[in-house]
């Protein structure tokens, strides 16, 4: 990789943890889930899910995931949510 494509890279990653940051300060605590968040949470999984196994945050990636197929197929989310809440802020070193 060039030192020019390194740089982008590191550009795409910076501004995907600050997206994460963003999505993160949106959702609830685990313990707090309601129905109504379940759109939302879905939406943000999805998008997160999408990038970060490609921009080597693999783990966030299969947590993410799994939030959304659990949301798409009317599966309780707990565990899976509590585990990509995790994943995020490990990411974020909350």
């Amino acid at each position: 990789m060039t030192a020019d494509a390194g740089a982008r890279m590191m550009a795409v990653r910076d501004k995907f943890v600050a997206r994460c940051r963003e999505e993160r300060a949106q959702l609830p605590a685990p313990e707090s889930v309601r129905e109504s968040d379940l759109e939302r949470i879905g939406a943000a999984a999805h998008k997160i899910a999408g990038l970060a196994g490609t921009l080597g945050f693999s783990s966030l990636g299969e947590a993410a995931a799994q939030v959304d197929q659990h949301i798409a197929s009317h599966v309780e989310i707990g565990p899976a949510y509590q585990l990509y809440i995790e994943e995020l802020d490990c990411l974020l070193d909350i």
